[in-house]
């Protein structure tokens, strides 16, 4: 049985996007029922490149679906109608709604267009598996996570933001390894920072690989009215939801709680930069060098005749 379906993000870097599930299908296809591939208005001839003849015939088990953005997302947080977190003045949402409306003609964007959330949403399995567009996989990094969840597991995948966090340098600095064994940097954790800014959410599953149960991101989504792919209260992607998760009940596992061991299953950022930073035009994509990594791991690439 294929017990999950897989949502990825794409933006102008559809050899990288492929290579990645190339790797999936590789270390555990079998897993995996449909591809939810969202568009963050990127090229208006990537659908084709996705949903053609020959990324359908590569990947004969699977379901490929494609969706664009109602509008560019990038790295801002979107608010959607029905959905003001709890610190979220209301001052604040009315005037939201009032500004889209003026700069877009629209009050709010759809919940599909926050990241993820169109394959959280449309879903009928029990697990979705998140991942970047820029994630070269070497093991069943799925079957690592799914072999954590328990009843209670909203979520699994690799812990912190480390390198960001205050509690993340100095002699006796907070790890992964040490939030998994139980122990707490301070006693208002999840929160790294009081004061109000970027850094107060600093600890989360990070969105690049992770495992999310289905039923408590729709359960987060209509208690603690936050998504697990915005950008909420400053926070990276997922950070605040994190906080909420935690604070509602849920537990979260990290397998392999240190780079090494994650190495064995998986890489991040092999390209030599963030994902983001092509979407936010701070570095360049070389799609060359990925075209010449697939071929010499896979034989083939799927976007040449």
């Amino acid at each position: 049985m294929r017990a999950v379906d897989v949502a990825i993000q794409s933006y102008n870097k559809p050899e990288s996007l492929l290579y990645t599930l190339m790797c999936l299908k590789q270390c555990c296809g079998d897993r995996i029922h449909t591809v939810y591939i969202n568009d963050d208005c990127s090229s208006p001839d990537a659908a084709p490149v996705f949903t053609g003849a020959k990324v359908q015939a590569y990947f004969p088990d699977w379901t490929i679906r494609f969706r664009r953005n109602t509008r560019p997302a990038r790295t801002k947080r979107l608010i959607v109608h029905g959905y003001r977190p709890a610190y979220m003045p209301r001052w604040y949402y009315v005037l939201t709604i009032g500004s889209c409306l003026a700069r877009q003609r629209r009050y709010f964007p759809p919940q599909d267009d926050i990241r993820f959330q169109w394959a959280l949403n449309s879903t009928d399995k029990e697990f979705v598996f998140l991942t970047h567009d820029d994630v070269d996989f070497s093991g069943d990094i799925i079957g690592v996570y799914l072999g954590c969840m328990t009843p209670e597991t909203a979520i699994a995948g690799d812990l912190g933001q480390c390198w960001r966090c205050r509690f993340g340098a100095g002699s006796n600095a907070c790890s992964p390894a040490r939030i998994m064994r139980g122990e707490r940097p301070w006693q208002r954790w999840p929160l790294t920072d009081s004061a109000p800014g970027p850094h107060m959410y600093d600890c989360r599953i990070n969105e690049w690989c992770c495992l999310i149960r289905t039923s408590a991101a729709r359960d987060m989504a209509r208690r603690a009215r936050c998504f697990f792919g915005n950008y909420d209260n400053g926070g990276d992607v997922g950070a605040y939801w994190f906080a909420q998760a935690v604070g509602y009940g849920y537990r979260f596992c990290d397998p392999l709680p240190d780079m090494q061991l994650r190495n064995a299953w998986y890489r991040h950022c092999w390209q030599g930069h963030a994902g983001h930073q092509v979407w936010l035009g701070t570095a360049s994509y070389d799609p060359e060098a990925v075209r010449k990594r697939t071929r010499e791991r896979f034989g083939c690439t799927l976007w040449e005749s």
